[in-house]
């Protein structure tokens, strides 16, 4: 039998003999998209929040490539329960306590916003619509999209051309996906989460009339009637999306 970890190189074991297989790996878990846009940050200035984290598997072991570990060819076995040791590691950032740095957000009320379940009815151009609220800065958007039974959809295939549109015509940051794909991964040095789609507003330079908008986050008191669309295809419908959206509301915080 011959075993290969990918993609570390493989290994031989002779027949009629037992061998003991181990290996290491590493999953990384992030709580945030991104360390500049804290979606999903944990406020721990409390100690009474937590988070828990609970991994489910499909079987380690099975007959074809899709499992972690498989055994083929004709008298192979696998015997046994595979140990799993797991060796949990931290990493913990936050916002820097200096006001100086972020002038928006102690002036400003910071929220995150989700809504959830919006309806995809069909496939085609702007199949994901959604008219995106105003009177407010608009620091990012996270999409995530899902089919009619439910999954995540893999945005590299299934989804192309987000983009927005506001005052009627001015289209922002409309690229093909393969180009926003690349984009995130030199930004980050990963695709993000499958199922997942951002509009980040850090990246619209090209808003016209937009001037006042130094951070150049989307400055909908100026953008008229702004909306978010996508291009669907190839995934069973009616699906659906949820969205959550990193905003900054001006002047609703009073320093006392």
């Amino acid at each position: 039998m011959r075993f290969n970890p990918s993609p570390r190189a493989g290994g031989d074991i002779p027949a009629v003999t037992t061998a003991t297989v181990a290996y290491e790996m590493y999953l990384e878990i992030p709580f945030v998209l991104r360390k500049d846009i804290p979606i999903g940050l944990l406020p721990m200035n409390h100690n009474s929040i937590h988070a828990g984290v609970v991994i489910t598997t499909r079987h380690l072991i099975g007959p074809n490539p899709e499992h972690p570990l498989f055994a083929a060819g004709a008298n192979t076995a696998v015997d046994g329960v595979p140990t799993i040791v797991v060796t949990p590691t931290y990493n913990f950032w936050g916002l820097p306590n200096d006001a100086s740095l972020y002038q928006y957000f102690t002036n400003s009320t910071y929220a995150i916003t989700t809504i959830t379940r919006r309806i995809i009815g069909s496939l085609g151009e702007r199949a994901l619509t959604y008219e995106l609220p105003v009177l407010h800065w608009l620091v990012s958007a996270l999409f995530i999209i899902r089919n009619s039974a439910g999954a995540l959809v893999d945005v590299r295939s299934n989804v192309n051309f987000p983009h927005v549109v506001y005052n009627g015509t001015v289209t922002v940051d409309r690229s093909e996906i393969r180009t926003r794909v690349a984009r995130e991964i030199l930004h980050t040095g990963r695709q993000y989460p499958y199922g997942c789609l951002l509009f980040d507003g850090a990246q619209t330079t090209n808003l016209e009339g937009n001037s006042a908008n130094n951070s150049k986050w989307l400055n909908s008191f100026l953008a008229s009637n702004p909306a978010f669309f996508a291009h669907i295809s190839g995934i069973t419908v009616p699906g659906s999306f949820d969205v959550m959206l990193e905003q900054i509301i001006p002047n609703h915080v009073q320093v006392i």
